[in-house]
């Protein structure tokens, strides 16, 4: 049996949701008024952006974790990049139509 998640977790959860959601569509809508060539562009840029800030700073845990964060933070980045990316397609293909 699962353990039952303590409901301020949940809420936190809940809310990353929603804001990584409203992110993802503004982002693509955006994305998607600029030519597919600047696009790409920008979008490629923006994420060597990201992934090369996750290094910066003194960790406030120890190296290990600090790794595994930096490694799952770009995991998550790479993966919201391509969700953008594919909403994106299909607010080109609802425009063309």
């Amino acid at each position: 049996m699962a353990a039952a998640m303590d409901d301020a977790l949940v809420q936190a959860y809940a809310r990353l949701t929603v804001h990584e959601f409203a992110l993802e569509v503004m982002m693509a809508n955006w994305v998607a008024s600029m030519p597919a060539s600047k696009a790409e562009t920008f979008l490629e840029g923006f994420a060597a952006r990201a992934e090369s800030s996750w290094a910066a700073g003194e960790p406030a845990v120890d190296e290990d974790q600090a790794h595994q964060i930096t490694r799952d933070a770009i995991e998550l980045q790479r993966h919201f990049m391509e969700k953008v990316r594919r909403r994106t397609d299909q607010i080109r293909t609802a425009q063309a139509h």
